[in-house]
């Protein structure tokens, strides 16, 4: 079976660009969250009048906000 390959199926070198630059912005974002989880929790369980609770409220405070902005400032800027 002889497959007829069409040039204009293959991405343009602009797209290529385009595609390499959302995957990099995309790993650098999620490098920052799972390198901040882990160092905010032992932060904060050097302040005064930290518990667990707080901690793990602090941290899921900070997951919450990165789920429910990040619809509407993608879609702005």
């Amino acid at each position: 079976m002889e497959m007829n390959q069409d040039n204009s199926t293959y991405m343009q070198p602009r797209e290529i660009q385009q595609v390499l630059l959302i995957a990099l912005i995309a790993m650098l974002r999620m490098f920052g969250l799972f390198s901040l989880l882990p160092v905010i929790s032992i932060y904060a369980s050097n302040l005064d009048g930290a518990t667990p609770i707080l901690i793990g409220l602090s941290v899921g405070a900070y997951g919450l906000t990165q789920a429910l902005l990040q619809v509407p400032f993608g879609f702005f800027f």
